[in-house]
């Protein structure tokens, strides 16, 4: 995201551009970061986390 915005492609968009792609890549990021906890949360026997 950081890269994103600070290159040229950002540079040219408008304000309502920037809002949706930061809106999108935010969702994105969001859903890979609770995946990725709900992979490497360890689960217990009775389902229960450790």
């Amino acid at each position: 995201m950081v890269d994103f915005l600070s290159g040229e492609h950002a540079a040219g968009m408008t304000h309502a551009e920037l809002e949706e792609a930061l809106h999108t890549d935010g969702m994105r990021l969001l859903c890979q970061l609770l995946q990725d906890s709900l992979i490497f949360v360890p689960v217990g026997r009775n389902g229960s986390t450790r």
